[in-house]
């Protein structure tokens, strides 16, 4: 169980990245407050802009390129310490929801940065010591900074929803984000949440406007394509990695859900 939170003066861009090796490691934030450079999350390349703070969860590959000295702040969660947590505000922060090619990010006001500065100034010192409340106290001054960031901002507030068929969507995505290699059917999912998969495929599709189905397969699409392009690995490796068993049937399966085949992709793929 590792909780570990340093300024972005102490970390190397090579310690920022996540890079495949590493990448289902844990839950990262990352809070640029001043700095130059690119930040490449996946399939996007972004330019590294003031005051926003960037949710990566595990499976996101990313990569920083600073240019100069780097002000703000670094976090690193592993699993233990994120599900140990109230699950209503946590866990929904870093998985990108409806579109995992979206990059979770927040910028926050004046006032509001005041206030996570005092927070994460509060984590550095506790950080430093060695007490046997240590983890207990990082963890509720940490579950306080993500409810200042849930104030005012775009993210879902589950506790606050009263709609079960939301709540459901909510609880499939954060399965999804960690079962997408080995759980594939709707039914599975459903399984896990003690509903019928009609019921979840409803409440998914109302929610975010596609069925769980849809999901799944993009889930599986997105790591393919983050195989494709960090990685040496061949079609058939990946497919096996995917859990695929015959590579031909992930061939078909990722020209069907992405709209061109996978030897296509990663001759085209980004630099």
């Amino acid at each position: 169980m590792q909780f570990e939170i340093r300024t972005l003066d102490q970390c190397t861009c090579n310690e920022l990245s996540a890079r495949q090796a590493d990448q289902n490691n844990g839950y990262r934030i990352i809070w640029v407050q001043k700095g130059d450079g690119i930040f490449k999350i996946d399939l996007h390349s972004l330019i590294i802009k003031e005051n926003v703070v960037y949710f990566l969860y595990p499976g996101q590959i990313c990569m920083f390129d600073a240019e100069g000295k780097l002000d703000g702040y670094y976090i690193y969660l592993s699993p233990e310490v994120i599900h140990l947590s109230d699950k209503w505000s946590i866990p929904s922060f870093f998985a990108p929801k409806y579109n995992l090619l979206t990059v979770r990010s927040i910028q926050p006001d004046l006032d509001l940065q005041k206030d996570l500065e005092d927070i994460m100034v509060k984590m550095l010192k506790e950080f430093s010591f060695y007490t046997p409340s240590k983890l207990e106290i990082l963890k509720g001054l940490f579950h306080i900074f993500i409810i200042y960031l849930s104030n005012g901002s775009e993210l879902i507030q589950v506790k606050e929803r009263s709609d079960r068929g939301s709540e459901l969507a909510g609880e499939f995505f954060d399965l999804l984000n960690n079962h997408y290699r080995t759980k594939k059917m709707v039914s599975e999912y459903a399984n896990i949440l003690y509903v019928s998969p009609n019921y979840l495929n409803r409440s998914v599709k109302k929610t975010s406007g596609f069925a769980a189905r849809y999901h799944i397969h993009q889930a599986i699409v997105v790591e393919a394509k983050r195989q494709a392009i960090y990685t040496s690995s061949t079609m058939k490796e990946i497919a096996y990695f995917l859990g695929f068993k015959d590579y031909a049937h992930f061939s078909k399966f990722f020209k069907n859900n992405s709209g061109m085949n996978f030897t296509s992709f990663k001759k085209e793929r980004p630099s």
